[in-house]
């Protein structure tokens, strides 16, 4: 899958709501340069699903819930298109990889990369972009390892039942969420997260409703496809992945607004 945009619909949608470019710009993380490409006469051909995310979410708007957007909010049309370089797109997956590396080392030259985060339970690891990628290299060296996410959920999916049993959620009563944050201006972080019980299903899905903020401690559970076992989806913008490991949410830490 890949976003278009719709020729100057942007301009026409920043317009109504009286932002400068430079606003919109700070608001999405990205250049000033790339907003005025998006709202040129001539816009590219296609834009990755990040920077669309980044664009939509500074409008209020989720790449997530794309079918629900008024029709004049839509100044970008999702279609196949085989040959981009959108990160959530199916083809091709080394795309996903190389801009995941390109972010941990971005994290890593920030000195953002091996911050850890306070407990009742001790200190645990704050999952960022650096940590992110080495356990998508290597997930099974990270199996039960507990990790701290914090970020703000703006997504979910339905968990399938194939997923609840790996991971001993109680029938129906689990789901997917996304926590996002930015690391830093223009290195943001998307984690999908695995819920087992009704509590946390309905306490992470009144986040969802109110837009909060949340610290979940969560641990990586690694259970690679095999036979009819098609691995774990995240919440992704366009395109799914089978992955072969998920984080499963032992504790909300904190609920922050």
């Amino acid at each position: 899958m890949a976003w278009i945009p719709v020729k100057y619909a942007l301009r026409k949608m920043r317009e109504r709501r009286g932002m400068t470019v430079a606003e919109l710009a700070d608001l999405a993380g990205i250049s000033d340069k790339m907003i005025n490409r998006y709202e040129s006469r001539t816009p590219p051909s296609f834009i990755r699903a990040d920077n669309a995310d980044h664009v939509s979410q500074a409008f209020g708007l989720s790449l997530l819930a794309y079918d629900k957007w008024p029709a004049q909010d839509r100044w970008i049309e999702e279609v196949h298109h085989r040959g981009s370089d959108d990160v959530a797109s199916s083809e091709p997956h080394v795309h996903q990889v190389t801009t995941l590396a390109r972010y941990a080392k971005q994290e890593r030259d920030l000195g953002l990369h091996a911050l850890t985060m306070q407990t009742t339970g001790g200190p645990a690891d704050l999952l960022g972009q650096y940590r992110l990628n080495k356990i998508f290299s290597t997930p099974k060296f990270y199996d039960k390892h507990v990790f701290a996410v914090v970020g703000k959920v703006d997504g979910h999916q339905t968990q399938p039942s194939s997923a609840a049993k790996k991971i001993g959620a109680d029938v129906d009563e689990g789901a997917v969420f996304r926590l996002s944050r930015n690391v830093a201006k223009r290195l943001p972080q998307y984690v999908s997260v695995f819920t087992r019980d009704a509590d946390t299903t309905q306490r992470m899905m009144k986040a969802y409703d109110d837009q909060e903020w949340m610290m979940v401690l969560v641990h990586v559970h690694y259970d690679p496809p095999a036979g009819t076992w098609r691995g774990f989806f995240f919440v992704e913008a366009a395109g799914q992945h089978s992955k072969k490991f998920c984080f499963v949410v032992d504790k909300i830490v904190t609920e922050v607004k």
